[in-house]
């Protein structure tokens, strides 16, 4: 729930999980900014904390814009079970 929302909106985020996780979103396209561990992740940030965070904004929002494009092209392919179910419902 938490990471849609993150993909959902055009907000800037940071992204915490379990490398198998990642791992998938990553095969399914989706882009992430930071390390692929925690501790480089936290690293990643500290060091942007200590430059300019609306440059940062600026030089990654593709990433952001990609991602939220993504996801709504995931929720809303009618290929996709959840769709195709919610189809059949409409049709009876």
């Amino acid at each position: 729930e938490k990471t849609l929302k993150c993909f959902l909106h055009n907000q800037p985020y940071f992204i915490f999980h379990k490398k198998i996780h990642r791992e998938y979103l990553k095969d399914l396209g989706f882009r992430f900014i930071g390390g692929d561990t925690y501790m480089e992740t936290i690293d990643y940030i500290t060091e942007l904390c200590k430059g300019n965070i609306d440059n940062w904004i600026s030089e990654n929002q593709d990433i952001f814009s990609h991602n939220k494009k993504l996801m709504y092209k995931i929720i809303y392919d009618s290929n996709n079970p959840h769709i195709q179910l919610l189809e059949h419902i409409i049709k009876k």
